[in-house]
């Protein structure tokens, strides 16, 4: 099976401060299937390290000078989704408390909304994961 993974989760030093969030429960997944890792804030062109950023209003605006960058990841996210439209992962684990990953995030909540039958938890949920 396919599993979009944040790319953090498996030890990407993509995070806003240039680090990851490597998770070996979710990295051990990868033993029986695909992985694919995602991080939408680098892969839209934002450079690592970056501001910590916030959702505000629905915008994606810096905590610093609030920057408003919604322009620079929606559109990745647009191209993105229509990739997947092929072959839509049926689960995805995203980091928890991202601007674009997190329960609120630009990017979970478009992937929601375009693949309602893709399971997408946080990796905080593991404990609800059955991957029978």
């Amino acid at each position: 099976m396919k599993i979009l993974v944040s790319a953090c989760l498996l030890g990407c030093p993509v995070r806003y401060d240039g680090r990851h969030k490597y998770c070996p429960e979710i990295a051990e997944l990868g033993q029986a299937h695909e992985l694919l890792p995602v991080c939408p804030e680098t892969e839209c062109g934002m450079p690592t390290p970056r501001p910590s950023m916030t959702l505000l209003d629905g915008r994606l605006v810096t905590n610093s000078d609030g920057q408003d960058l919604t322009e620079m990841l929606a559109p990745w996210i647009t191209g993105y989704l229509k990739k997947l439209k092929t072959s839509p992962p049926p689960l995805a684990i995203l980091k928890s408390r991202s601007p674009s990953c997190g329960r609120n995030g630009m990017f979970r909540l478009a992937l929601e909304r375009h693949f309602p039958d893709c399971r997408v938890l946080d990796e905080n949920e593991l404990s609800e994961l059955s991957l029978e």
